[in-house]
């Protein structure tokens, strides 16, 4: 079996950032207060499962970007490209590690779009998405 070919000038796979960007979810959901439990499964369209303070249990798809400027996040699933349906999934969680910072976005706000555009370089930015960046609140 032959190593994954890099997907980008990092040198990383698209699995392997997005292991991390699962990884960092975990992290920064414990220190909001939620419980995580991630999936090992790659057909999932769960990445991880976020039980609240209060006990409320969430679906969690998770994205991430390297981008610096205007940051567009594909929100499909899959080599195919399957539009996710906002009943298979409660947030989209979306992560632009050039800025460390999350977009906690309600899946009945993506609304079966294939892409969205966050601008996290803007701290003032009235972009569609904005409102959700740091919404850590979405899981009380």
């Amino acid at each position: 079996m032959s190593p994954a070919k890099p997907d980008s000038p990092d040198g990383r796979t698209n699995k392997q950032r997005g292991a991390l960007y699962e990884a960092a979810f975990g992290y920064y959901a414990t220190r909001a207060g939620c419980e995580v439990f991630t999936s090992n499964a790659d057909h999932s369209v769960v990445d991880a499962i976020v039980i609240s303070e209060m006990g409320q249990v969430y679906r969690v798809q998770i994205k991430g970007t390297e981008g610096e400027k205007v940051v567009t996040v594909k929100t499909t699933k899959g080599a195919k490209g399957k539009v996710l349906s906002e009943s298979e999934y409660d947030v989209l969680a979306v992560y632009a590690a050039a800025y460390d910072l999350w977009y906690l976005i309600p899946s009945h706000m993506v609304n079966k779009r294939r892409t969205l555009k966050i601008y996290p370089m803007f701290p003032n930015s009235k972009g569609q998405y904005e409102i959700y960046r740091g919404n850590w609140n979405v899981f009380k």
